[in-house]
């Protein structure tokens, strides 16, 4: 979750999209962030990656699993959204890890007793969820 924080901070300060040019940059994929594919409006991808291969392999929805959680990036649905901030959830596969985690634009990172179904954690209110650090 840290690494997906910092590799994020990165990506905007380094401001390598800004698609509706109006000089705030805007957060990355996984993709972007990996230099897997281009980044939007930019024409080439990164040279140097801000996270580490094992990001590199996501399924149809865009989610990377590993080291027993699927990840998951929400970004906002527009230039004015993805400038807003982000949301990366960590949920876990298996019944033995009873929390998942999330962690934001803030670069705070906060667990839930995780709900039966992943794509309840995005309904979760923020303030319900336990800050860590």
């Amino acid at each position: 979750m840290r690494s997906i924080a910092s590799a994020q901070a990165q990506f905007r300060d380094e401001a390598s999209r800004d698609l509706d040019g109006d000089g705030t940059p805007e957060f990355g994929t996984f993709g972007e962030l990996t230099g897997d594919t281009v980044i939007e409006g930019h024409g080439a991808a990164r040279e140097t990656p801000l996270l580490p291969s094992r990001f590199s392999t996501r399924d149809q929805e865009d989610r990377v699993t590993r080291s027993g959680y699927r990840f998951r990036l929400v970004l906002g649905a527009d230039a004015d959204g993805r400038e807003a901030g982000f949301v990366v959830y960590a949920f876990p596969l298996d019944q033995h890890s009873p929390r998942a985690f999330r962690a934001d634009d803030t670069g705070a990172i906060h667990a839930i007793e995780a709900p039966a179904d992943e794509r309840d954690l995005a309904r979760i209110d923020a303030s319900a969820w336990l800050l860590l650090e």
